[in-house]
């Protein structure tokens, strides 16, 4: 048997990269029934007379949506306008990689629509909550050479909302991958679904994942431990009176106490008592 992990899976098939050549398996039955089913990023063993997978290593993390397993660094993607990035949602997708123990560093795209106050504004706030931040435009090519130089011989996941330029990014840096583009929907204001399967494409030594947009998101996760990985947060939230503080309705609530006295955004922390009413509620998060 050899051993190789899936850089695709669409229809059943998986293709899986082996250190040397792209080969494409079928799943056997038990994988449909057994603990795991093949995901993108699985490390596997499979028969090389038959293509078949046999067995799927044990994972160190697992992305829900999109669905991608032993994620080893994530770069949340979105654009300075059209459509322009709300911090309430870059929160959330923050808090997607921190949940799975990946800190995630942060690409701004379409730096050429937006003037040069509103990007610093943007990269200030989350560089002050420890979130490196890249910035750089696809029609003027700015930033593209630092982007080349973070991203080379490194295994990384891209993903974010719609239309904000993950697509065009990676045409960018794999001349010849051809990944569809679309435009934004001026009555949205987001742009359409153009990438459609989860994959791996190789890029120098490495490889770069893109991944279909998203605007709404399910969290699994208990309310209580929503602020451990909430960003700006999660430094706080084990100073509280209360080890069950939820920093929504408690009293000797530290994450309050840093909002009162000007040590914590404001606008930080109702974004968050709005999704953690919503996890709560169990709904879907836009």
């Amino acid at each position: 048997m050899k051993e190789g992990f899936i850089i695709r899976a669409n229809a059943g098939l998986y293709d899986v990269f082996n250190g040397n050549d792209i080969v494409s398996t079928r799943a056997r039955g038990k994988f449909r029934i057994g603990k795991y089913s093949p995901s993108v990023g699985d490390f596997v063993l499979y028969d090389e007379k038959q293509n078949y997978l046999m067995d799927i290593k044990q994972r160190t993390n697992e992305l829900m949506r999109p669905s991608i397993v032993n994620v080893e660094n994530v770069y949340v993607i979105a654009s300075l306008d059209n459509p322009r990035i709300q911090l309430s949602l870059m929160y959330r997708y923050i808090l997607i990689s921190e949940i799975i123990h990946v800190k995630p560093k942060i690409i701004l795209t379409k730096y050429d629509l937006c003037n040069d106050d509103y990007a610093s504004v943007v990269k200030e706030k989350l560089n002050k909550l420890g979130y490196e931040v890249f910035i750089y435009s696809s029609k003027t090519s700015y930033g593209l050479e630092e982007i080349k130089k973070e991203l080379k011989d490194k295994k990384v996941v891209f993903f974010g909302q719609s239309g904000v330029g993950k697509s065009s990014l990676i045409n960018l840096l794999i001349p010849g991958s051809k990944q569809k583009t679309n435009e934004i929907s001026q009555a949205l204001g987001r742009g359409k679904h153009t990438t459609r399967v989860v994959e791996y494409l190789r890029y120098n030594e490495g490889w770069i994942c893109d991944t279909p947009g998203f605007s709404s998101i399910e969290f699994d996760i208990d309310p209580v431990d929503v602020a451990s990985f909430y960003p700006g947060l999660d430094k706080l939230y084990d100073k509280c009176k209360y080890n069950d503080c939820t920093h929504d309705h408690e009293s000797k609530c530290a994450v309050k106490d840093a909002v009162k006295n000007g040590l914590l955004d404001k606008e930080l922390y109702e974004d968050y008592l709005l999704l953690l009413n919503d996890i709560k509620l169990n709904k879907k998060v836009f």
